[in-house]
């Protein structure tokens, strides 16, 4: 079966190298899309090749670049038309014939396991509660898919490592068994909380200021990021997930990384992996970083449960209630 993202990264590769011969390292970043009516995938690197051209001083706006990626897209047994739309990007609309031909073969013959090879390293991040407030019933989801993921890879031979990014202690508990109950986790998890990678984000900084994508806003500094009107902003979770992922790359090793987290974070994480493309940390085609992502879990007032405020319903309260 044929690996679409991959054919994408390659497809929008050729084009972008087409384009722009001259170009070191362009962002290649290449997402499912967000609104299926608009396309199934969207290629979003037009933003980041602009923001390399303004770091040089060239101001070229990002929709002509992404009409000179489109001008240079070869032939492709799986792309039926690409469309630009918005400062930039470039949506993508699969082959009706192409995708009936991969269910019917996914159908028939099943999943493919597909193989990184001997000695290869698989991070999962998933789980990641705070270890100051008392898990609800949001992150079971996380928790299950992430596992369960784990031991799929596990059963297919890789070296699989898993990843729990434990939160800061920014809202007290009420209940201390919580944080006892927590002293078992090195068995199943790397206990790698948020502090472990503060010491890593003052060369995160330094890099991104010496490859000239830092730019000072109203008293803050900032790092605009392919595909993304929001901009990083330094010395904040945006550092931080950056100095992780650094972190899991360059000293992990890692041959692919998974992060489980729902999909109300979909944009951030886009937003991260552009960024580490952008300073070259990582080839796509290399090496996958991806966000596995999943519903939320709604509260009665039909809106996502806010582990912020510690207000939530209780996974022991679930438990019990269904015990009942």
């Amino acid at each position: 079966m044929i690996n679409i993202n991959s054919t994408l990264q390659e497809f929008f590769g050729h084009a972008i190298k087409a384009a722009y011969p001259d170009l070191e390292n362009p962002p290649l970043i290449v997402t499912p899309s967000q609104q299926p009516k608009f396309g199934d995938y969207q290629c979003n690197s037009a933003m980041g090749i602009s923001q390399m051209f303004k770091a040089k001083e060239q101001k070229v706006n990002p929709r002509e670049i992404a009409k000179n990626i489109t001008r240079h897209c070869p032939d492709s047994e799986c792309v039926e038309k690409v469309e630009i739309a918005g400062p930039g990007f470039i949506n993508v609309h699969l082959k009706k014939d192409f995708v009936s031909e991969q269910l019917i073969n996914l159908l028939v013959n099943g999943i493919q396991l597909l193989a990184l090879g001997e000695n290869k390293k698989v991070v999962v991040d998933f789980s990641s509660p705070s270890i100051a407030k008392e898990m609800h019933v949001g992150h079971l989801r996380s928790t299950i898919i992430g596992k369960s993921l784990c031991r799929l890879f596990e059963f297919a031979g890789y070296d699989v490592l898993r990843l729990n990014h434990l939160g800061s202690l920014y809202v007290m508990s009420p209940s201390k068994s919580l944080i006892k109950s927590t002293m078992h986790w090195p068995s199943l998890f790397r206990e790698s909380g948020e502090s472990f990678y503060q010491d890593r984000m003052d060369d995160v900084v330094k890099e991104f200021e010496n490859r000239g994508f830092v730019q000072a806003d109203d008293g803050r500094k900032i790092v605009f990021v392919p595909g993304c009107s929001i901009p990083l902003t330094i010395y904040t979770y945006d550092t931080s997930d950056l100095a992780a992922l650094k972190q899991r790359l360059f000293e992990e090793k890692a041959d692919m990384i998974i992060y489980v987290v729902d999909n109300g974070q979909s944009v951030y994480f886009q937003a991260i992996f552009a960024a580490a493309q952008m300073i070259s940390w990582y080839d796509p085609k290399v090496t996958p970083v991806t966000h596995a992502g999943f519903g939320v879990v709604l509260g009665e007032d039909k809106k996502k449960f806010k582990t912020h405020s510690g207000k939530t319903v209780r996974l022991i309260d679930l438990l019990e209630e269904g015990l009942k």
